[in-house]
């Protein structure tokens, strides 16, 4: 399809709608670099994190619409002149398939992009997929199409080692409350991929309790390749509590044999959290980060951090999020910022929507810094989605790193007098 220019409402906004700026004279700033229209063509609502090539083009998937109304994946050219629009275009709308409402994001390995749609394919069961560059097009291929018992419903985004085997989750199939699975490069000659599931996610409902104890159930967030090997993740329930719990699968030590869970960290409810949902992140030192969408002390989610001890891993929730007028339900992964600092977005929260009276606010951007505090941490709202909707309302994707301290992010929905079907924007702290 050929590329579109944005139209002439794309803005930048310069006043400053945080809490604070984030250091002595910094004003926060954010740039829409693309909003997207409800013309049957582009796509609406991206919920999933960007990711960007080399060159600084941004990818990503809108949920719906699209000619086929199924959703698409899409690029942004970066301008070649500073201050020039970004060139949207549509690189593959889906039909049915090869997929339905693509709700992940993409990953790159070896110049191809991969990700995820939890419905359509042969089954109805979610497909997984590739697109190829040619040229100054993209090729796009099926790899997989998902039967139930392998998994159904895969939603995160995909994490590729340095071999370019594929690896992801399922919300739901197996035996019924997700899978974490891997798909190996077919060998030379074949296009075949090779499919294996390493983990079914099984746990029971305990009656007394009133939830699901056991394994960590129905990862909706993606799984991360440690540096130990070993894949990383969360389920939004079970647990040895009922609130979700982190996830380690161990490779084996002879290939072709059992990938070994362990859970390194069950959730809590008012205390520690409730549904991590959000992809978790790493740092050099083997720390794990992530978020959880719900709980804390007003059941608006908290940030954790995850250190290993040991065999053991010890938890600090270094961030609660305290609900209206703040923020609340960070639903989305966390990014690294300069100095050790950690940033995310919230989905509610901040000045609100009035033409949206189910929602508690726009949803925000915050960042968490290292300080003296006994979480480590000090947490600031550095970004708040304007009433007007003109920056864009609700994100529920993580912000990812760009150039000289900038980072990339979507919304999901937009002020119906601009575009109105979400954004794409630069964030500056």
């Amino acid at each position: 399809m050929p590329a579109k220019t944005p139209n002439l409402r794309t803005i930048t906004l310069s006043l400053c709608l945080c809490s604070a700026a984030t250091s002595a004279g910094a004003v926060p700033s954010l740039t829409i670099l693309h909003s997207f229209a409800n013309d049957g063509l582009e796509g609406t609502a991206p919920r999933a994190t960007l990711v960007a090539d080399p060159q600084g083009n941004l990818y990503g998937t809108n949920t719906s619409a699209g000619l086929n109304t199924f959703g698409t994946i899409f690029k942004l050219s970066k301008p070649a002149l500073a201050g020039a629009p970004w060139v949207a275009s549509v690189l593959h709308v889906f039909g049915g398939n090869d997929g339905r409402f693509p709700a992940g994001g993409l990953v790159f390995s070896g110049g191809a992009l991969y990700g995820v749609a939890p419905y359509g394919g042969a089954h109805d069961h979610g497909t997984v997929f590739q697109l190829t560059p040619t040229g100054a097009t993209w090729s796009f291929s099926k790899i997989y199409d998902f039967s139930g018992i392998d998994g159904d419903t895969p939603n995160g985004d995909l994490t590729a080692d340095a071999s370019g085997n594929i690896f992801g989750a399922t919300y739901v199939g197996g035996s019924g409350q997700g899978t974490v699975f891997e798909l190996s490069p077919p060998p030379a000659g074949t296009t075949v991929w090779s499919f294996n599931t390493l983990h079914y996610f099984s746990a029971a409902y305990v009656p007394v309790k009133h939830a699901i104890i056991g394994d960590a159930v129905n990862p909706l967030g993606s799984v991360m390749l440690g540096a130990d090997g070993a894949l990383y993740g969360t389920g939004q329930g079970g647990g040895a509590k009922g609130f979700g719990a982190v996830f380690r699968l161990a490779p084996p030590v002879n290939p072709g044999d059992t990938w070994t869970e362990t859970l390194i960290y069950s959730f809590a409810g008012a205390t520690t959290g409730t549904g991590p949902v959000g992809k978790l992140i790493t740092n050099a030192s083997g720390a794990i980060f992530g978020t959880a969408a719900f709980g804390g002390s007003a059941n608006a989610g908290t940030v954790f951090k995850l250190t290993p001890t040991g065999a053991t891993w010890a938890f600090t929730r270094i961030a609660n999020f305290t609900g209206m007028p703040t923020d609340l339900h960070p639903f989305a992964g966390l990014v690294f910022g300069k100095n050790g600092a950690l940033l995310g977005t919230s989905f509610d929260g901040g000045n609100g929507n009035p033409l949206d009276g189910t929602h508690n606010g726009s949803g925000t951007i915050f960042q968490l810094k290292p300080s003296a505090n006994p979480t480590g941490y000090t947490k600031t709202t550095i970004w708040q989605f304007a009433t007007t909707g003109l920056a864009g309302w609700y994100p529920q994707a993580a912000l990812i790193a760009g150039p000289k301290g900038s980072f990339y992010g979507t919304t999901t929905d937009e002020n119906f007098v601009a575009r109105g079907q979400g954004t794409v924007f630069s964030f500056t702290p």
